[in-house]
C-alpha cells in the first residue's frame, strides 16, 4: 500500500506543479483579459512559426515560452501556458520594433505592443522581413546592444498609457 502511495505521489506532484505553473502564468500575464481584448478570429497565416521569449504583464522570461505566427491581419501569439487561448495582435497594435545588434550573441528583434500592460516579444532576426512588410517604417528602429542597455537604464519600458 505504501508503495502505491509513493508512486502516486511521484506522478501527482509534477502534474500538480505543471498545471499550477500554467495557472499562475495565466494569472501573472492577465491572459484572460488579453484573450478578450485581442481575440483570435479568422486569420490568414503565412510563413514560419517562431519560438520566442517575452514579457507580458508581470511575467518576464528569457526562455522560449511563446510561439509567434504571422498573418495578414497581424501576428498570432500562443503561449505555452495557454495553448488553447492564442491572441491576434493587429499590425496597427505594434508600438515599436527594435532591431538590436548584440554583437557575437546574435541579433534580436523586440516587438512592443500598445497595451495597458507591458507586452514585448523577443524574436530572432529571421522574423524581421515579415515585420518590415507589415509595420510602418517610422515604428522600426535599429540600435546596438550597448545603446539598448543605456536606453533601458535611462528610460525603463513602461506600459502603454493610451496617449
Amino acid at each position: 500500500m505504501l508503495t502505491v502511495l509513493i508512486v502516486l505521489g511521484v506522478i501527482a506532484v509534477p502534474v500538480v506543479l505543471w498545471f499550477g505553473f500554467h495557472a499562475f502564468s495565466r494569472f501573472l500575464t492577465g491572459w484572460k483579459t488579453l484573450a478578450q481584448r485581442f481575440s483570435l478570429t479568422d486569420v490568414h497565416k503565412f510563413g514560419t512559426k517562431y519560438r520566442c521569449s517575452g514579457a507580458v504583464g508581470a511575467l518576464r522570461g528569457s526562455w522560449p515560452n511563446y510561439v509567434i505566427e504571422f498573418a495578414q491581419e497581424g501576428f498570432v501569439v500562443t503561449p505555452n501556458f495557454a495553448r488553447r487561448s492564442p491572441i491576434l495582435v493587429p499590425w496597427s497594435g505594434i508600438r515599436e520594433i527594435s532591431e538590436v545588434d548584440a554583437g557575437g550573441w546574435g541579433d534580436v528583434v523586440t516587438v512592443t505592443v500598445e497595451y495597458d500592460k507591458l507586452m514585448q516579444f523577443y524574436l530572432s532576426k529571421d522574423a524581421l522581413q515579415a515585420i518590415r512588410e507589415n509595420v510602418p517604417t517610422e515604428r522600426l528602429r535599429k540600435e546596438s546592444f550597448s545603446q539598448l542597455i543605456k536606453n533601458r537604464l535611462n528610460n525603463p519600458v513602461k506600459p502603454f498609457d493610451g496617449a
